[in-house]
């Protein structure tokens, strides 16, 4: 799944760096992806900037919303699929 080409394959160490190009993928702002993950804006701030260490609890939070922005994806691309035949 492209979503989540940074994560680590254990599911653990994700890097600010990552952690950020991974929102960004998902063409998430800070703001939706703390909403996401029922985080505040500034903790989301934090993580991107290795203020603040990246946890398993982090990094399976975010896993779920990729899976979640990939399934809406792939439910609007079958809906357009459909309308056009």
């Amino acid at each position: 799944m492209k979503y989540t080409k940074h994560l680590n394959r254990t599911g653990y160490n994700m890097t600010p760096e990552a952690f950020k190009a991974s929102r960004k993928e998902l063409k998430l702002t800070q703001k939706q992806l703390a909403e996401s993950l029922g985080m505040t804006l500034n903790m989301i701030q934090k993580l991107e900037k290795g203020d603040s260490p990246i946890r398993k609890v982090h990094e399976y939070a975010f896993r779920w919303v990729a899976l979640k922005e990939h399934k809406k994806e792939l439910s609007h691309e079958y809906q357009e699929d459909a309308f056009n035949e």
